[in-house]
């Protein structure tokens, strides 16, 4: 039996698992898996093989037996469920002990911290993701029909337009989408004239294979914090979402996304290509860096939705909303 042991165990597991079916002791005979006991304890003594015994009926297990066990350097599991179990989580402290020490979570310093708050608009927002490097659509700000008009042949057709400063713009008809043409461009223009001043002239982004939301909240505690999730009309309808503690890694926000319901759309989906998950990881390291650039100035950001193209296409920002605090001026 020792030679046996041996063998399998000089194989260089982590752990080797042996399962003993003691019989009751006050009842049997116990002396049958003496052999196999000490068999088994000798051989992962001599190879140096980390050795547990596991019994699918834990309760005949008694305590002389398991004080005999772990007086030879061999660790009682008692029943197979819980056994596994215990060894998974060994695992998972493990793998967590042997990552290099993670940065530590950003303060919180706007949390009580009253004041004024801006909402940029839409041209603004995206001017701020941007220099962060998120990507967003090609546009251009106009205040005219005719403006726009060149402006949509500059860029390219089809075109989106949007009224600039208005909250909840498909409800009040201040966004119109895969404008053709320069006279749907600046009939559109013209009918958003009693909404706003100004208005986003975009290059239309297609080829979508998923959509996405990439946020920021704040928790009293934490601070700052991003939520990832099912983007565009799903936002509400499923509530798929994740949250990732700010400093984030690529890999935790890869496997943040991995969790979300929408994750089939990513491999492809129906005959669909893959998504560029990549791309879309890129972008929630982007809105890491901005709120950690200043972490007490973000009150709102949301883009929504954020577009996946195929992979190796990148992910483009179409809708977004910044709100910012209000530093005030030194001396008052």
């Amino acid at each position: 039996m020792y030679a046996k042991f041996s063998a399998f165990l000089s194989e260089g597991f982590d752990v080797c698992l042996c399962l003993l079916d003691y019989p009751r002791e006050d009842l049997c005979d116990q002396s049958s898996w003496g052999g196999a006991e000490r068999g088994f304890v000798r051989a992962a003594r001599k190879t140096g093989t980390k050795g547990a015994v596991l019994a699918t009926f834990s309760d005949t297990i008694t305590e002389s037996v398991a004080a005999r066990l772990m007086q030879d350097g061999v660790a009682l599991l008692a029943g197979v469920d819980a056994g596994l179990a215990g060894i998974r989580a060994a695992v998972e402290v493990g793998a967590a002990w042997s990552r290099p020490p993670g940065r530590p979570l950003l303060a919180n310093p706007g949390r009580h911290r009253p004041g004024a708050v801006r909402v940029l608009d839409e041209a603004e927002s995206k001017n701020l993701l941007s220099r962060f490097g998120v990507p967003v659509p090609a546009a251009r700000v106009v205040s005219s029909p005719g403006e726009a008009a060149a402006a949509a042949d500059e860029l390219g057709y089809p075109i989106v337009v949007k009224a600039l400063g208005v909250a909840h713009k498909t409800e009040v008809g201040a966004v119109r989408l895969g404008l053709d043409n320069a006279g749907e461009v600046s009939a559109a223009v013209a009918q958003m004239a009693d909404l706003a001043a100004s208005y986003l002239i975009e290059k239309m982004i297609d080829g979508v294979v998923a959509e996405l939301i990439v946020g920021v909240a704040r928790d009293e505690q934490f601070g700052p914090y991003l939520l990832v999730g099912s983007g565009g009309i799903l936002v509400e309808i499923i509530k798929d979402s994740a949250s990732v503690l700010i400093p984030t890694t690529r890999q935790q926000v890869v496997q943040a996304l991995g969790r979300l319901k929408c994750a089939p759309l990513f491999d492809g989906f129906r005959g669909a290509p893959p998504a560029d998950l990549h791309a879309a990881a890129d972008v929630v390291l982007a809105v890491a860096e901005l709120v950690e650039h200043d972490p007490a100035s973000i009150v709102e950001l949301d883009i929504n939705p954020l577009l996946l193209l195929a992979d190796g296409r990148g992910a483009v920002a179409a809708d977004t909303l910044v709100s910012l605090k209000v530093k005030a001026e030194k001396g008052k």
